[in-house]
């Protein structure tokens, strides 16, 4: 279903990146959350989910075993993020860098005109 139909009908999506290659002697090896085409897919489910005032969560394994993909995340406005309990506090202090580079570069951003 298209992100801006699921994104209107949905009460919040959550993405799984985890389920994508769950269980999956096939496509386990290839799949790569960080590939640039899921990254674009991921990219648009949030912005279809702000677009229409929905909350947008990612769920899987990819934020704890790649802190540059939860960059990512909260790069693209993402409301929440699960984690594994072992890298909550790491992922945690990530996100809060992130999130001030991003006020800060918008606070900036009038300065550079």
């Amino acid at each position: 279903m298209p992100a801006e139909r699921t994104a209107q009908r949905a009460p919040g999506p959550t993405l799984d990146a985890w389920y994508a290659d769950r269980d999956s002697a096939v496509v386990g090896g290839a799949f790569d959350e960080r590939d640039p085409g899921v990254k674009r897919m991921v990219a648009m489910a949030v912005e279809g989910c702000r677009r229409n005032g929905r909350h947008s969560g990612l769920c899987g394994e990819a934020p704890s075993t790649y802190p540059e993909f939860a960059d990512f995340l909260v790069e693209q406005g993402i409301d929440s993020i699960s984690v594994e309990p072992d890298a909550i506090l790491k992922i945690t202090l990530r996100v809060a860098e992130v999130e001030e580079r991003l006020r800060s570069a918008k606070r900036m951003a009038p300065l550079a005109r």
